[in-house]
């Protein structure tokens, strides 16, 4: 089983890749994203808590996530592997998740990281905003998820890198041009496995 932690910025193109990944080698592809809208659309208590936090540009607390996160990999019968998109975000999230998969011998196998340059990102998150009507997409909100991304997330990709687990993947091209350089990471793992 290879669980595999898929890491960037805001629209680095986590979701695009993990959804092509999971279509070809049959991953779960676990998105905390897709999950936390599915509440919010259904009007739970979690969904109308996180569309106040996630529409400011905040992240969910972690005594939120973490739990949802562990629930989830426990229902899982995929036995390809689960593709963590979204998550983890901090670096107590990264800690809770690497023990909680290591004690079930489930370890993760690496993490990709989507290393895209700021104006792509920028440009894509405006783009979304446009298409989708997203609401965490605006300008101000962008501004405020960049923050918590450097304060939150860069030290869960130095967790991670000391460990000696991040794979970077230059993500400034097209999805098809990110996507050949992640399976070929990812084909290198399945070929060991």
């Amino acid at each position: 089983m290879n669980n595999i932690v898929v890491m960037g910025m805001p629209a680095a193109g986590k979701g695009t890749i993990c959804a092509m990944l999971a279509k070809e080698f049959g991953f779960a592809h676990l998105s905390t994203g897709e999950v936390l809208r599915a509440e919010r659309e259904a009007g739970t208590k979690l969904g109308l808590m996180a569309k106040r936090i996630i529409d400011a540009g905040n992240f969910m607390p972690d005594h939120i996530m973490i739990p949802m996160v562990k629930e989830a990999v426990v229902k899982s019968t995929n036995t390809v592997g689960i593709l963590f998109d979204g998550f983890p975000r901090t670096k107590e999230q990264a800690k809770q998740l690497h023990v909680f998969l290591y004690q079930r011998k489930q370890p993760i196998s690496t993490v990709i990281f989507l290393d895209v340059s700021k104006k792509v990102a920028v440009e894509r998150l405006l783009k979304r905003a446009q298409s989708e009507g997203r609401a965490d997409d605006t300008e101000e909100t962008i501004g405020n998820r960049w923050g918590h991304y450097n304060s939150k997330t860069m030290p869960v990709i130095n967790y991670f890198s000391k460990m000696g687990m991040i794979k970077p993947v230059p993500a400034d091209g097209t999805p098809e041009e990110v996507y050949e350089q992640v399976r070929g990471v990812v084909k290198g793992l399945l070929v060991t496995a």
